[in-house]
Formats: structure tokens, sequence, C-alpha cells
């Protein structure tokens, strides 16, 4: 099973906390307790922005799935950002884990392109187009929401071949 590490951000126009660590390892009760009192701590002041955790998508099983999406709701947060690194059939599957379980749980999730894997904007719809009508896809108003990282180096490198 590949490490899923988490960076949990707020509104990126005020001040935002930023946590990293293996989802794994932080389940015991003191670790979730102090995640959930710096998180409601870092929250008391943004009542209005959904506040999402960036999610690293590894090899899982669907109860991993369960257990990851049922502390990040019951953290506080809104949404995973999925960082997509591949379509193949192990990430995938985790996917479909995430999806099934934030169905269930009432929580929502969006897809996050890692740039440096995938080659054009192209390659990533069809993995929107499957799941964007999910009641779990997170909606910015009526439209699927995406982000994207690394996108600079992709489109300094398509000035250059000009």
């Amino acid at each position: 099973m590949a490490g899923r590490v988490i960076c949990f951000l707020c509104d990126c126009s005020i001040p935002f906390l930023v946590l990293f660590f293996n989802m794994s390892t932080a389940s015991s009760p003191p670790v979730l307790g102090a995640l959930s009192l710096i998180v409601k701590m870092s929250l008391s002041n943004i009542t209005t922005s959904p506040v999402f955790a960036h999610y690293m998508v590894g090899q899982m099983t669907q109860d991993q799935a369960i257990t990851d999406v049922t502390q990040a709701k019951a953290l506080g947060f809104d949404a995973f950002a999925l960082n997509v690194i591949s379509t193949d059939l192990w990430s995938s599957e985790a996917i479909k884990f995430l999806f099934q379980a934030a169905l269930t749980i009432g929580f929502h999730l969006f897809f996050s392109f890692d740039m440096l894997h995938f080659k054009s904007a192209s390659d990533m719809f069809p993995l929107i187009q499957q799941y964007m009508s999910n009641d779990a896809y997170f909606l910015h108003g009526d439209l699927p929401f995406v982000s994207m990282y690394t996108i600079i180096i992709m489109l300094l490198s398509s000035a250059s071949s000009v």
C-alpha cells in the first residue's frame, strides 16, 4: 500500500494552515484528537469557505477509503482534492473506492491533476466525465471543480516548442 500523505489547506485568500501526515499512522485517538483541535481552531474564522484536504491517491482497499473519508469528515473537512497521477488500474480502483465511501458518508471529492504525469488536458476528460455527475463530486456552483498543479512547467514547455 502506498503512503497516503494528506495536506490540509484552508481558503488561500486568508492565512492558512498546512499539515502533512500519513493517514495510516495518524489514526490513533490522541493524534486524531490533536488534529481535530488544530483544524477547528484554524477554521474558527472561516465559516463560509469550503476546506479541502489534498489526498495522494494510492493503492487501497474499500475499508481504507471508508476510514480516510470518515476521519476527514470528522475533522471538519468538506472535500478531498484527489491528487491523480495515473489512470492505471490501481488508481482507478482507489478512486472508485473513495467515491463509494464519500457517497455513503456524505463527503465530497474533486480531482487535482499532476500535470507532470498528464501530457494534455484531454487526458483528464474521461475521468472527469465519469465522476462529475456523481453526487459526491464537489461542485462550484453547478460546475465540477477541478484543480491542476505543475501546470507552469507544461505551459513553459509548450511555449518553448513554438
